[in-house]
């Protein structure tokens, strides 16, 4: 975590742990011999838990010269590659890119014979 020059609090590195609790429930009833029909629901992440699972990592999209041996702190002062301007940051940095899908059900029904 770093502030950029703007005094925004960046974030990188790895995403939290994520879980996801699914659950199918169906029911079958026998009409003749071998035929059947059975109607079911799935559920998935049931408890609609929807943590980040992926940063936008992208500091910069112009061509930087590499920082040897920096941290954080020297972001501030990248410099675009055969010139002396510093990089155009992206906004995005360091911001939610994707969550874990939130809840979902299907229904369904299926003819066994």
């Amino acid at each position: 975590t770093y502030t950029d020059t703007a005094g925004n609090v960046r974030r990188y590195g790895r995403s939290p742990f994520t879980t996801q609790f699914d659950a199918h429930l169906a029911y079958k009833r026998h009409l003749t011999g071998s035929v059947g029909i059975e109607a079911f629901i799935d559920i998935f992440n049931l408890f609609n838990q929807q943590p980040e699972v992926n940063l936008d990592e992208e500091y910069t999209f112009d061509n930087a010269n590499p920082i040897v041996g920096g941290d954080s702190e020297d972001l501030k002062h990248i410099k675009q590659v055969g010139t002396n301007q510093l990089v155009g940051i992206n906004p995005n940095f360091g911001n939610t890119s994707a969550r874990q899908a939130p809840l979902q059900m299907r229904l369904g029904m299926r003819l066994t014979f």
